[in-house]
């Protein structure tokens, strides 16, 4: 089924979407050596790879500057890959990395597939849209039966700070809160574990200061990362994505990581 068949296409983002296409150019330049986002993809990628066949159909929503897909294709270069995006400036940053997959702008909320992708990403996606339930419950219908949800979200309330309100956060996700979301619209939970759990203290004082001191920032702010601590928090995480990988879910974090389900008529297996 092709793109321009399948969703409702939009011109443009909407007026009060929360985000300012103009911070893609910016955004893509970072993205590429920022330690969170490497650690994120090296997770995406490995989950990817226990969850679906070499050859699967796997749509990213919102894709962004394609950062995700272009790691996904360099780890399984026969995986057809889809994006939708709603922002067309998007897609220019996208393209260029990502030149074999079929990129097109499409809203979340009016996702109307019916059981076409083996595999779903929203990768810190969810918090952006004001209905959540409504995005789950298209994704659930555009999934085909036994085929994935992979999400990531940021976590915990008690860390919101000008962070989120910069970037038109609806909401960071408390502890369990994803995982019911899903459950309410049909998923089976596989695993859900948080991430940046090292990191969390050092994340929690970042915040409290925002908060405190109420500092000059921007979009990039917690993007850009000098060398070392770069070479260090990249360390930690490498370690931290080890033990997940080992089976430890961790209780705490500043993201969360949530695999899911559409059931098939036989029983689920865990990863």
């Amino acid at each position: 089924m092709s793109a321009a068949t399948t969703y409702k296409k939009v011109e443009a983002a909407p007026v009060g979407s929360g985000f300012d296409p103009k911070f893609f150019a910016e955004i893509a330049a970072l993205e590429q050596h920022n330690f969170w986002f490497r650690a994120r993809n090296s997770l995406i990628v490995w989950f990817l790879g226990k969850s679906v066949k070499p050859d699967a159909q796997f749509f990213e929503i919102g894709f962004g500057t394609g950062v995700v897909l272009n790691a996904v294709a360099k780890s399984f270069p026969g995986m057809r890959l889809l994006g939708g995006e709603l922002f067309s400036e998007a897609l220019e940053f996208a393209r260029k990395q990502v030149p074999m997959a079929n990129l097109f702008i499409c809203d979340a909320t009016e996702i109307s597939a019916l059981g076409d992708y083996d595999c779903i990403g929203a990768f810190d996606v969810l918090e952006h849209i004001e209905d959540d339930h409504l995005a789950l419950r298209n994704i659930y219908a555009a999934l085909a039966p036994g085929g994935f949800l992979m999400a990531t979200v940021p976590q915990h309330t008690w860390l919101w700070s000008p962070s989120d309100e910069i970037v038109f956060h609806h909401r960071r996700y408390s502890p369990g809160e994803l995982e019911s979301k899903l459950c309410d619209h049909g998923f089976h939970v596989v695993r859900s574990t948080s991430f940046m759990f090292f990191l969390l203290p050092l994340m929690a004082l970042s915040r409290i200061w925002q908060r405190v001191a109420k500092p000059k920032f921007n979009v990039f702010s917690e993007l850009r990362v000098n060398t070392l601590l770069s070479w260090v928090f990249s360390a930690v995480l490498r370690l931290e994505i080890l033990a997940i990988k080992a089976g430890i879910n961790f209780p705490a974090g500043g993201s969360r990581f949530v695999l899911a389900r559409k059931p098939l008529t036989v029983a689920n297996e865990g990863i």
